[in-house]
């Protein structure tokens, strides 16, 4: 705690104000510290078992409600393996499937709100975890794993000089895009289907 606390008052407070921070993205702000300071949260396990069980899925952060702060997360690691391409094992490929499992529910850490109502869906027994599937998928190929990696166990110490230093993310967006059309497409099949129904109710 006092490492965080050294670490906070010495950078992003000075920069950004974390107070600020802290009250609108608690999730965000003390994962994104986390991975700064230790470096087992940089890598595959450590992000996702680890991490993301501790401080998104058991602390009863809503993906299917709110997911805006999960996705700024996600930047924010892209950005990181940019910024120190051999700090971490796992590269952007990782962070999209994150991204994409969050809301097509394509593993079971994303159901439920807690872990009592995951118990309560018998989430372990009838679903694949993410850890699993990231298992199966590695038999296959290495596309999460950073061949650059090196461990390192020094704090990472980003500092933005410049907005130009921020890169975009194209295969985040893309698939954003497409999500987003297929969530329209869905309301659209939905509403034609209501919309029969309620004139056949009128025959």
């Amino acid at each position: 705690r006092k490492r965080y606390s050294m670490y906070v008052s010495s950078g992003i407070n000075a920069e950004y104000g974390h107070s600020l921070l802290l009250e609108t993205y608690p999730h965000l702000l003390t994962s994104l510290l986390q991975t700064c300071l230790e470096s087992r949260y940089r890598t595959i396990y450590g992000l996702t078992q680890a991490l993301l069980h501790k401080d998104w899925l058991d602390s009863g952060y809503k993906f299917k409600e709110v997911c805006s702060e999960f996705l700024l997360f996600l930047h924010c690691l892209r950005q990181l393996t940019l910024w120190f391409p051999t700090a971490f094992e796992y590269t952007e490929h990782l962070l999209l499937e994150l991204h994409t499992s969050c809301h097509a529910s394509r593993f079971g850490d994303f159901l439920g709100a807690n872990p009592r109502e995951r118990v309560e869906l018998h989430v372990s027994r009838d679903t694949m975890s993410l850890w699993d599937g990231i298992l199966l998928q590695i038999e296959c190929r290495d596309i999460y794993f950073n061949p650059s990696y090196r461990p390192y166990s020094r704090t990472l110490k980003p500092r933005i000089e410049s907005p130009e230093t921020v890169a975009w993310w194209p295969d985040l967006f893309l698939i954003s895009r497409d999500m987003d059309e297929w969530k329209v497409l869905k309301t659209r099949k939905r509403y034609s289907m209501y919309e029969k129904l309620k004139c056949s109710d009128h025959r």
